[in-house]
């Protein structure tokens, strides 16, 4: 076993180009009578000469174990890093204007994170035969993220407080919106009237509206409840990749889990109380007959009527999937001797052919993708040859 022990400090200017300089973009698409002209606005980030750059102390304790003439081999690594005057974007108060209709943000020097956790890789030959062999090589990784200090020691709320807000003692890419407790159900109306969604106390809730936590104690639903709900980084992160070989054929299975991340899944909010529009049929509306805990009932109203609509986006983003199957066959050099090569083989490859995700909401969406609806990840087969001359 090896021992390793290692201490660094580095700094980080990553902001964009000119991102400590206020500056004016041109536009020229207007005009007075027949003649255009050009005008100029403010670019959306303003300068801030007191910016300086973010620095992070990081240790690292590793250990390095070979057992039984290395069929067994593992590397291990424990770590932790302090960065201080992290470098961010913040937005400012719309009071001081803003570019294009959007608040003005200026890079700042804004507080201190702490990262600690482990990981771990594993090889291991667990079959060494003359016409059978087998490999794998397991990957696991955990890591701690929080926010130590902000400005003024308080939690920043952005400007898209649910996906933009710094909360201290949480990761850097949180998310605070309410808590989604579900649907009231009709055996839950008394309970559901004691709670409203107006200070007034004139709009309650009822059968088949979404159930929010109440985390004041006062009855309303309203910004105080609003909390930390989760962020898009995991958990943890592991990895097992197999290599296996039967005389010409050879066989390699990778598969890969992510567990424990929020993410945005976007096609939930393709739901439509009204029914004008498509989406997904697996989207499960709440009906007196069916009393789910998934959507609210069906209504002549937009979604975003719905006091907490948004919180039906964020859900366990959680899978493990099969990423890649890899079948190959090499051809005898005794086959191939009169075609002038040396190494013939011939394969196929099947990519993201199987993910299962915690959530039942994208058991049929790849949550590799982490929410987005855009761009959905194929799954690819593709056969190919290898030619060696």
């Amino acid at each position: 076993m090896k021992l390793r022990l290692s201490w660094g400090k580095t700094g980080n200017s990553g902001i964009m180009a000119y991102g400590t300089q206020s500056g004016l973009t041109p536009k020229t698409n207007s005009a007075f009578q027949d003649n255009g002209y050009t005008y100029y606005i403010y670019n959306e980030y303003v300068g801030n000469e007191n910016v300086g750059w973010e620095m992070s102390n990081t240790w690292d304790l590793g250990f390095d174990i070979g057992l039984f003439n290395n069929r067994i081999s593992a590397v291990v690594d424990l770590y932790q890093t302090k960065t201080t005057d992290i470098l961010l974007p913040r937005t400012l108060p719309t009071s001081m204007g803003g570019s294009n209709a959007t608040p003005f943000k200026m890079y700042q020097n804004i507080g201190a994170t702490m990262n600690r956790g482990i990981e771990v890789s594993v090889n291991t030959v667990n079959v060494d035969n003359k016409n059978f062999k087998w490999n794998s090589t397991l990957t696991f990784a955990a890591n701690h993220e929080e926010i130590t200090d902000l400005i003024d020691g308080k939690d920043i709320i952005g400007a898209e407080r649910i996906t933009e807000s710094l909360l201290i003692g949480r990761p850097l890419r949180s998310y605070r919106y309410f808590i989604n407790e579900g649907v009231w159900q009709e055996s839950e109306a008394a309970e559901a009237a004691k709670y409203f969604k107006d200070s007034k106390k004139s709009q309650p809730f009822k059968p088949g509206d979404i159930r929010l936590r109440d985390l004041n104690g006062d009855y309303i639903i309203d910004d105080k409840d609003e909390t930390y709900i989760g962020s898009n980084s995991p958990k943890w992160t592991g990895g097992f990749n197999n290599n296996f070989s039967y005389k010409n054929f050879d066989l390699n299975v990778y598969i890969i889990a992510r567990w424990g991340q929020m993410i945005d899944y976007e096609l939930a909010g393709a739901y439509d109380p009204q029914g004008k529009g498509n989406f997904p049929s697996y989207l499960n509306y709440w009906t007196p007959e069916n009393p789910s805990n998934d959507f609210p009932r069906p209504a002549q109203t937009n979604f975003y009527n719905y006091l907490g609509y948004e919180s039906l986006n964020y859900i366990d983003g959680s899978y493990w999937k099969i990423k890649t199957v890899s079948l190959g066959y090499t051809f005898p050099k005794s086959w191939i001797s009169k075609l002038g090569v040396s190494k013939l083989r011939a394969y196929v490859t099947a990519n993201n052919l199987f993910s299962f995700a915690k959530n039942h909401l994208i058991q049929d969406y790849d949550a590799e993708r982490g929410g987005s609806a855009k761009a959905p990840l194929q799954r690819q087969f593709i056969f190919g040859l290898n030619l060696d001359f």
